[in-house]
């Protein structure tokens, strides 16, 4: 009878599992109203005049970008996004992908001089250790959404093993090693 009466005045009636006998909890929860937005949801259809991209690479990933081409007699050319680049030393082998332009900062590394590399290595400079920068730089170029790199080797270093295990490490692992064609408008 007393639980029909709470109900009726929009009170609900609580009960926890483990409630010692002879309480009863009470909660006022049913007789709280809904809030109401304090905004217009007609303009949700809207769109806007102008928008802003904020993401510096979206054109690049579309080949909307332009690519600055630089002077026509120098080589290798400048016509690139993303270029790939690597470097054997006489102790160490480096990679790194750097960015089209005049910013020449590496946009990602890759390196037998990090410890987390060298560590896993017999030698800092055979044919595996240029296939293992091959698969970090690949895993790390993945991460920061570079799938196309443009990778043009001088002709007597491509030939080497090395060269050619670190180019099908880079390949194996889903990056592209020549860019899409820009497209013009």
């Amino acid at each position: 009878m007393a639980e029909a009466t709470l109900r009726r005045l929009g009170q609900r009636l609580l009960r926890p599992p483990a409630a010692p006998s002879g309480l009863r909890w009470v909660s006022g929860a049913a007789s709280r109203a809904e809030p109401t937005p304090d905004w217009d949801t007609a303009e949700n259809g809207v769109v806007a005049s102008q928008f802003v991209n904020r993401n510096p690479r979206n054109l690049e990933r579309l080949a909307l970008a332009r690519k600055d081409k630089g002077w026509q007699t120098t080589w290798p050319g400048h016509t690139y996004w993303h270029r790939l680049r690597f470097r054997k030393t006489q102790q160490h082998i480096t990679a790194y992908v750097e960015p089209g332009g005049y910013g020449r900062n590496a946009v990602t590394l890759a390196s037998t001089q990090e410890w987390a590399i060298k560590k896993h290595l017999y030698s800092t400079r055979d044919v595996t250790a240029a296939e293992n920068v091959g698969r970090v730089l690949a895993q790390r170029c993945l991460e920061a959404g570079i799938g196309y790199v443009a990778f043009r080797a001088i002709p007597w270093e491509y030939r080497a093993e090395s060269v050619q295990r670190f180019r099908s490490a880079m390949k194996a692992a889903g990056i592209i090693l020549s860019e899409p064609r820009q497209v013009y408008r």
